[in-house]
């Protein structure tokens, strides 16, 4: 379940169908802004490429964390290198208590290389996805 404010806010994710987990990704490419998130082990928030949303203060969940994923830039340009970018926000919470980062490319293109983000300072765990 992802939480953030004071109440559960589902109209601004689509939740993919099937089973459980739950996982949610970003219905439409607009910012996003929450003073707390919350993303429950099993869960999945795929927040795409969206650098300018701002999760204030991403907490974690007393059944333990989820996983945030992140792709890079958008597709319409691969020659540079890719940077991957977090929201704004305060993730150390997250981090510290195993939160979850998935960084995942949406390059088709063979021998890209990829960086992690500048605006973070520690992780919890960590996954590369081509």
């Amino acid at each position: 379940m992802i939480q953030y404010g004071w109440q559960q806010k589902r109209h601004l994710f689509h939740r993919h169908p099937g089973p459980q987990p739950a996982s949610y990704y970003q219905r439409n490419k607009a910012v996003v802004n929450c003073a707390t998130l919350q993303i429950e082990a099993a869960s999945v928030l795929d927040i795409q490429n969206n650098p300018g949303s701002t999760f204030a203060s991403v907490l974690s969940h007393p059944n333990g964390n989820g996983k945030i994923r992140i792709t890079t830039r958008d597709a319409s340009n691969f020659e540079n290198s890719e940077p991957f970018v977090y929201p704004s926000g305060d993730f150390s919470e997250f981090s510290i208590n195993d939160g979850i980062s998935e960084f995942y490319t949406i390059n088709p293109r063979a021998g890209a290389y990829y960086i992690l983000p500048s605006n973070a300072t520690e992780y919890g765990s960590v996954i590369m996805t081509p």
